[in-house]
């Protein structure tokens, strides 16, 4: 039996898996997809962003921040224990406004965010485009020079290979149908196949999908919202994330630039549309307009977990499950430190965050 079975294999599922190794904690993960290959994680941009958009509460505004951080203490972990390139980057962020009242809600988000203590100012148009000399004329501009960037894909690979070489059971293309649970305590997980797996805890990391499945405890609190990616190709990518109206920009140090992304609830029908295409090449290229230029090497779609106040569930559910989803757009920054809240829920430590915001128990909003 082991100590910890952990439902989901994206960023998550590994992180907190490997956090639980660690502490000597027998874990076994399971993943509906070989590969992890319909994970969100794979088709994140890899921001590393706590700044760069308001958050639903001051909660979830030091979350993110709080995420961020962990990260500059992980990922080097992770990239040690495994010799991988993470291409973990702090390289700053510049949020573009092309209107006076773009520049006003930017206003307000620098000065709500320097209230909290945060790095953030505005920069005039001169300034912004010494940031970035290819930026079109725009407005004014805000910067952020605390976020940062990594590569998803290799993320999840390396935690792939730490959770194995930690002794994690991972089982892939295994597809989990409930959770079982007695006396007020979950007790394992039943797969599809009829197979019962116990264990001393049940951790549902399982992204969008989680809501598929019976006996969490938070049934009904989640929804994929589809986002669409285009991967682009060019000699001069930014030198740092770069957003406007309509798209973001996360570059890569090998002439790769993710444009993202799209916020679309259609349930899980997976596609890249042309108007969606369209619209984040206009909006690229209104930022930086040599990238009309540029190649269009690839495009995908993910599935971000949503519930309908844009907080996580984080914590014990009704049925003794732990939960560890719905980060919507936040999952790869908030991947280390949720894992150090599962780590410590499953060891019965402290949180090292205040749960009581993001508990699944708690009353949604209609709609």
């Amino acid at each position: 039996m082991a100590d910890a079975l952990i439902i989901g294999g994206g960023a998550i599922g590994l992180a907190s898996a490997w956090t639980l190794a660690k502490h000597g904690l027998a874990v076994t993960v399971l993943e509906r997809d070989v590969g992890s290959v319909h994970a969100a994680s794979r088709a994140a941009a890899g921001m590393l962003s706590a700044q760069l958009e308001s958050h639903p509460s001051e909660a979830m505004a030091a979350l993110c921040l709080r995420g961020r951080e962990r990260h500059a203490t992980f990922l080097p972990e992770l990239a040690e224990a495994t010799g991988a390139d993470l291409e973990y980057r702090t390289v700053g962020a510049l949020r573009v406004a092309f209107s006076d009242e773009d520049a006003a809600n930017l206003i307000d988000l620098v000065e709500a965010q320097r209230a909290r203590g945060w790095e953030a100012r505005i920069v005039s148009s001169a300034e912004a485009r010494d940031l970035e000399p290819s930026l079109s004329a725009c407005h004014s501009g805000a910067f952020f020079p605390g976020e940062a960037v990594v590569e998803p894909n290799r993320v999840v690979d390396a935690l792939v290979r730490a959770c194995i070489e930690r002794g994690v059971t991972l089982r892939t293309g295994v597809l989990a149908a409930q959770v079982l649970h007695a006396g007020g305590r979950a007790t394992g997980v039943l797969l599809h196949n009829g197979d019962r797996l116990a264990a001393g805890h049940v951790i549902v990391a399982g992204g969008a999908w989680s809501a598929s499945l019976e006996g969490t405890g938070i049934e009904g609190k989640l929804r994929p919202i589809r986002g669409q990616m285009l991967e682009l190709r060019h000699a001069r990518t930014p030198s740092r994330l770069v957003e406007g109206p309509g798209a973001y920009l996360s570059p890569r140090t090998d002439g790769r630039m993710l444009v993202g992304s799209t916020l679309e609830d259609v349930g899980f029908e997976r596609a890249v549309t042309v108007g969606a295409a369209t619209q984040l090449l206009n909006a690229a290229v209104r930022l930086l307009p040599h990238l009309a230029e540029a190649t269009l090497a690839a495009h995908w779609c993910g599935f971000r977990p949503a519930t309908r106040d844009g907080l996580p569930l984080l914590g014990a559910t009704s049925t003794g499950a732990l939960a560890a989803t719905g980060h919507h757009r936040n999952g790869i920054v908030l991947s280390a430190i949720t894992a150090d809240i599962v780590t410590a829920l499953v060891t019965g430590k402290s949180s090292p965050v205040e749960l009581t915001p993001f508990a699944p128990g708690r009353v949604l909003p209609l709609g």
